[in-house]
């Protein structure tokens, strides 16, 4: 049988048997790996919420709901690495912190030889940075964060200062790759 037999038969777009043909999947398919929730999650979630309104929920439902509860806000969420995340817990920020303490009174290091950094980076190429999605968080919560990988280049300038105000030239960190020598040009090269 031939494709548009099959397209007729189906009452499916051509376009649609074509992809399903070449191995393309559903979209709710191709993108589960991102997804926040799974089936079994999204269904009793959805029942949830159903036994709650005794209907199904539309469109307008998401903004009455935001309109009542004042304790909740949408937004737009930070992409967080999920390495960084892995390592951005609670324990492991008080263990990093004890151990400094110990490190400190051990060596008898002085305050004005403690450096805070800086760092901004400059993103080279596209991005995604205009996606408008909106994400639901708890009112008065500063963790905003989606977890998201990106691979794109970056030029980072890190900058210190020391606890006394001196300050520390700043650094460039640059992609790999040949760079046209700056280090003649005034004001900029040292």
């Amino acid at each position: 049988m031939s494709q548009r037999a099959l397209v007729a038969k189906h009452n499916v777009q051509y376009w649609t048997l074509q992809q399903r043909l070449n191995g393309t999947l559903v979209r709710t398919g191709s993108h589960v790996k991102q997804q926040m929730l799974n089936k079994e999650q999204a269904d009793v979630l959805k029942g949830k919420v159903f036994d709650l309104v005794g209907q199904t929920p539309g469109d307008s439902w998401v903004r009455r709901f935001l309109r009542v509860c004042p304790d909740v806000l949408t937004g737009k969420a930070y992409g967080l690495d999920p390495k960084c995340a892995e390592s951005f817990r609670k324990d492991i920020v008080y263990d990093y912190f004890d151990k400094l303490e110990v490190i400190v009174a051990k060596h008898n290091i002085k305050q004005h030889n403690f450096y805070n950094f800086d760092e901004k980076g400059l993103q080279l190429g596209g991005g995604r940075k205009n996606i408008n999605i909106q994400y639901i968080f708890p009112r008065g919560s500063v963790n905003h964060y989606v977890l998201k990988s990106d691979s794109l280049l970056l030029i980072t300038i890190i900058e210190a200062a020391s606890a006394n105000g001196d300050a520390v030239p700043p650094g460039f960190i640059l992609p790999a790759g040949d760079i046209e020598d700056f280090m003649d040009i005034p004001g900029v090269g040292w």
